[in-house]
């Protein structure tokens, strides 16, 4: 009888240490697959995290070869003893390079052959009434505003840019465009009462829609507001828009290497300093400082653009350097601080 009853026990022992053992290794893989789980997700961070680093020294080079290339388009020029920036130099256009898990594209356009907006701020009064002029005139020829609802004329599409950048919070037009307008929306927000830097900064501004900015994304620049437009690179849109008869000439009748001077365009379209009525007196030269590099960078199937406005003097030295202006990753201009201003 008593052997019976140790039997029993030992089985009834046996099981439950079975399923201890089977509980515990339920436990354990359940674990080991958490872990796992945890641990390839850090290896696809880090990746990325490397990746992405990766990505950016590799934006950062191309920044250093478009230095290079824009620096020896420069001395090619004082060579030459010429002022000559134009769109069939070897600078312009895009190049691709592969690199190891991926490719780096880079591009270098000019920036002087765009309406430059901040020259609605600009110090001649006679730059500001040409601006005036031409942003409605772009404006008109792009059938803007898109929007048909609550859509201004392009007269007040115009003094809601001038109210954004103006340095007083009075409206010195009719529709209103200072803060207390925009202090009253659902998401509140300031004027800049400064300069504009990016186009997106355009869509903040009262009646300017994501089409607008699409639209004029193509044909607008923020630049310092006394820089001169480069006759060698604005195109037939922007030229049909200036002020002088005939002033498409400037680019139907341009020479492959460009225009040596603003003072060989055809007569019609002379620019500055002719008496005539109806000639162009937006200053224009026919060099450029400003230049915008993208590079887009793809490394292990993932891609960063990086934007980067370069700013090359006609004499760069050590007061005055070749340097960034502004760089942009996709949300904001990033401001480089230099010894220079």
């Amino acid at each position: 009888m008593m052997c019976r009853l140790i039997k029993r026990n030992k089985s009834k022992q046996s099981g439950t240490a079975l399923i201890s053992v089977l509980l515990i290794f339920a436990v354990c893989s359940v674990l080991a697959v958490e872990m796992q789980e945890r641990q390839h997700i850090d290896i696809r961070r880090t990746i990325n995290i490397l990746s992405r680093d990766q990505a950016y020294l590799y934006a950062s080079a191309a920044e250093a070869i478009a230095f290079d290339a824009l620096l020896e388009d420069l001395k090619r020029d004082n060579r030459k003893g010429d002022e000559i920036d134009h769109l069939d130099e070897e600078w312009h256009g895009e190049k691709s390079l592969p690199v190891d898990g991926g490719a780096v594209t880079a591009s270098i356009t000019e920036l002087q052959g765009k309406l430059n907006l901040n020259a609605l701020r600009s110090s001649n009064p006679v730059v500001v009434a040409e601006a005036k002029l031409l942003f409605k005139g772009l404006m008109d020829e792009l059938g803007l505003p898109k929007a048909e609802e609550n859509a201004f004329p392009t007269d007040d599409m115009l003094n809601l840019v001038m109210e954004w950048m103006d340095q007083n919070d009075e409206d010195d037009a009719l529709v209103e465009g200072e803060d207390y307008y925009y202090q009253g929306l659902e998401v509140a927000y300031r004027t800049s009462n400064n300069y504009m830097t990016n186009i997106s900064e355009l869509r903040l501004v009262r009646g300017f829609s994501d089409e607008d900015i699409a639209e004029l994304e193509e044909y607008i620049v923020f630049l310092p507001p006394d820089t001169p437009l480069n006759i060698n690179t604005v195109d037939t849109t922007l030229a049909g828009l200036l002020r002088a008869d005939g002033a498409t000439a400037i680019v139907t009748d341009r020479p492959k290497k460009g225009w040596d001077d603003p003072s060989q365009i055809p007569a019609a379209a002379v620019i500055a300093g002719s008496p005539a009525p109806k000639q162009l007196v937006f200053p224009a030269v026919a060099y450029s400082e400003y230049f915008l590099l993208t590079a887009t960078v793809t490394i292990n199937q993932r891609t960063i653009t990086n934007k980067s406005v370069i700013y090359r003097p006609r004499q760069p030295d050590k007061d005055n350097p070749m340097r960034v202006i502004m760089r942009d990753r996709g949300k904001k201009f990033h401001y480089i601080k230099t010894k220079a201003n």
